[in-house]
Formats: structure tokens, C-alpha cells, sequence
């Protein structure tokens, strides 16, 4: 059954063979076929670069538990009804970069967590209109305008769901508070906090009517 939704069904199952842009591997991904679209399973795989060639008009691309440390060109044509991505507990590392998501203007639901990323450029997010779920969660990103520079997550209007936490264990430090408001839409957050500091002026900035905030103070 698709972890996705219980609702659907398999209309096909096969394995599916995906060249690597690392020269000369192949690797052995599930594809399934549902009412919703193609489902590519690649995740625990020890791979170092996403599908060269993946299935026509993917919609769901699991890539989770690999070794990727960059993440090369999603523009790929067969990805642009991408509306699930986990990049998660990957080698992820440095700063996220412009545009890197500007082709999936479909995807709805994106996981960076557990991997090493330290920043966002501003345009990171670019692309990302359709976005409700995003966590970047378990990362080494600091809570300050240089790690998120202002309208880095101006793309967002359609985000709900948005995880920051353990991410940073200072027990100083101020939020760049500006940068959230453009989350209207945001019902559900979670993010570290700090021992000196209120979360006022983050919940001014964050002034929806259903928001629910969850936070921890590293010890």
C-alpha cells in the first residue's frame, strides 16, 4: 500500500533500473504505478547523485538514506509533475543555492532532514508556489539572517507545515522574525528556541489564525 495515501491503488509494480550521473553505476529503484501517478522508490540505495533518466512523469521520488551530497539538476523534464521529494538523512551540506527547486512547480511536499545544510541563498526557494510541507529539520541551520536572508521563503504562500527544529543549540541568539512573515497560510511550525529570548515578535510575524507553534531550548 503507498505510505502516501491508503486510498490508492497499484496499478502496476515493477523494478525499474535508473542510470546514476556517477559514471559507469546503475542502481534498482521500485516504481508503482497509482491513480495518482508514478511513485519511484530510490531511497536506501548508497547513491551519491539523483536518476539520470527517471521514470516518465514521476510524481512522488523517494531518495532518503543515500550518500548524496549535492543535489544536481531537477529540471529533468520527467520531474516536472513531481509533487513528493524526500531528500532526507542524506550528506547534504553547505548552502542550499538559488533555484535549486525552480523546475517542481508541482511539489507540494519536500524533506531536507537530517542532513548537514548551514544556509539558504535568497532565492533557494524559488519555484515553490505550490509547496504545503517543508522540513528541514536536524540540520546545522542557525537561527540569524545570514542563514536566512530576507524573502528566502517569499515563494511559500501555499506552505502549512514548516520544521526548523534541531537545528541550533545556542542558547543566545535573536530570529529573523521578517523572514517568516510571508507564511500566511502557516498552520503548524516547529523550531529551536532561545533562553534569552521571547517569541513575541516571531508570533507577530507569524499572525495566522491557526497557528501552531513547537519549540524546544537546547539544555
Amino acid at each position: 500500500m503507498n505510505p502516501a495515501s491508503g486510498m490508492l491503488m497499484v496499478f502496476r509494480v515493477q523494478v525499474f533500473t535508473m542510470m546514476i550521473l556517477t559514471p559507469a553505476v546503475a542502481t534498482t529503484c521500485i516504481i508503482q504505478t497509482y491513480m495518482d501517478g508514478v511513485h519511484a522508490d530510490c531511497s536506501q540505495r548508497q547513491l551519491t547523485s539523483l536518476p539520470l533518466a527517471p521514470p516518465d512523469d514521476v510524481v512522488w521520488l523517494d531518495m532518503s538514506h543515500n550518500k548524496l551530497s549535492f543535489i544536481t539538476d531537477l529540471s529533468h523534464p520527467h520531474l516536472i509533475h513531481l509533487r513528493h521529494l524526500d531528500l532526507s538523512h542524506n550528506q547534504l551540506h553547505g548552502t542550499l543555492a538559488n533555484h535549486t527547486f525552480a523546475a517542481l512547480h508541482q511539489l507540494q511536499w519536500l524533506s531536507l532532514h537530517d542532513n548537514r545544510l548551514q544556509g539558504l541563498q535568497a532565492g533557494a526557494m524559488a519555484g515553490l508556489g505550490q509547496l504545503t510541507f517543508l522540513d528541514m529539520s536536524n540540520n546545522q541551520l542557525q537561527l540569524d539572517h545570514n542563514t536566512y536572508p530576507p524573502g528566502v521563503f517569499s515563494p511559500l504562500t501555499s506552505l502549512h507545515e514548516l520544521r526548523l527544529i534541531d537545528n541550533d543549540d545556542r542558547l543566545e541568539g535573536e530570529y529573523p522574525n521578517n523572514v517568516f512573515t510571508p507564511l500566511s497560510r502557516l498552520q503548524t511550525m516547529s523550531i529551536d528556541t532561545f533562553s534569552d529570548t521571547e517569541l513575541g515578535l516571531l508570533l507577530k510575524a507569524l499572525s495566522t489564525s491557526k497557528l501552531s507553534i513547537s519549540a524546544t531550548t537546547a539544555s
